[in-house]
């Protein structure tokens, strides 16, 4: 049997509060879990921060994770899916970090290697499994601890980097970020985008698509995506999508405007195969993950709080977000 991390029903209405309130009520939990375990002089960890963001961001998110006497046989990676009200679904399988050292010496370790290979190696490869993007939640602690690391954008009171206690960084970027390790810690925070920012997305950053869009390749429907805001399910692909965009614009290759057919279950069956300097195609790897319906092992936890064997050897848990 599997046990639901939180004792609601599947099926109990999720009441007023919106999902962005409930990721911020999940941060601020795992804020205050951080500063109780740095006054108690312990020391924290990236498994019980996921299990304190889930248990405070439910009940609009539930999480759905093999019994203690199956721990043995289940992965590290927590496979997160956004379900939008019209049955719309994004995943992302996401592996937990987070920041150590002091200001000057900071560090996330993305080149981390077990007796079976680099640890980036095998997340990528459980994501294409899934058919979903890898990702990595960082936790980069309290922002009082962390006044070195800035944004883009810092201001003086700057709510984004309060919020980026939880953050988002695909695993395409933290890739490239690892080939300077010295630096990695600060230009993920600079690339990150605080959990509770992904379902919400204004489409400022239309113009990263500017070629592709003129060029005529891309469906109709795609176009629409790209030159339109978003809200759940969708913004959450389109907000890490856009963040993978903006740093191929700073890459110096040709953009490619070719196509390919991708099949069936994502929601554009034909996607570009620009790369860039990414080691796969990024349209294709961040937009796999968003459907038309979740898959049959979502809607089971939903409803019975149940997964498939093959689920629960392969990642630590389910997390569905309903928007």
């Amino acid at each position: 049997m599997l046990q639901l991390s939180d004792p609601i029903d599947a099926g109990r209405d999720v009441g007023d509060i919106s999902l962005t309130a409930s990721l911020r009520q999940g941060r601020l939990k795992v804020d205050t879990y951080v500063d109780e375990s740095l006054a108690a002089f312990q020391d924290w960890s990236e498994e019980t921060a996921t299990e304190m963001l889930c248990n405070g961001a439910a009940p609009r998110v539930l999480t759905v994770k093999p019994s203690r006497r199956q721990e043995g046989f289940m992965g590290a990676d927590w496979l997160w899916w956004w379900l939008d009200p019209d049955g719309v679904c994004f995943g992302m399988l996401s592996q937990a970090k987070r920041l150590h050292g002091t200001p000057g010496a900071r560090e996330i370790d993305f080149l981390y290697r077990n007796k079976n290979g680099r640890q980036i190696d095998l997340l990528m490869h459980t994501a294409r499994d899934f058919g979903v993007p890898a990702v990595y939640t960082l936790y980069y602690g309290l922002p009082d601890q962390r006044a070195d690391l800035r944004c883009r954008e810092h201001s003086l009171a700057c709510e984004r980097c309060r919020q980026a206690s939880v953050s988002v960084l695909t695993a395409l970027e933290a890739d490239e970020i690892a080939l300077q390790p010295r630096h990695a810690a600060a230009q993920a925070f600079v690339q990150c985008t605080p959990l509770e920012q992904l379902p919400f997305h204004d489409n400022r950053s239309r113009a990263l698509y500017g070629y592709l869009l003129a060029d005529g390749s891309l469906s109709p429907a795609l176009k629409q995506f790209l030159q339109q805001p978003q809200r759940g399910a969708r913004a959450a692909a389109r907000v890490l999508l856009d963040r993978v965009a903006f740093e191929r614009q700073l890459q110096f290759s040709g953009v490619s405007s070719d196509t390919v057919d991708v099949g069936s279950e994502p929601l554009f069956d034909t996607l570009p195969l620009d790369r860039g300097h990414f080691r796969e195609p990024y349209f294709q790897h961040i937009l796999r993950g968003l459907r038309a319906a979740p898959p049959a092992y979502v809607m089971d936890a939903l409803v019975s709080g149940s997964l498939p064997s093959w689920v629960r050897q392969s990642v630590a848990g389910v997390v569905i977000a309903r928007t």
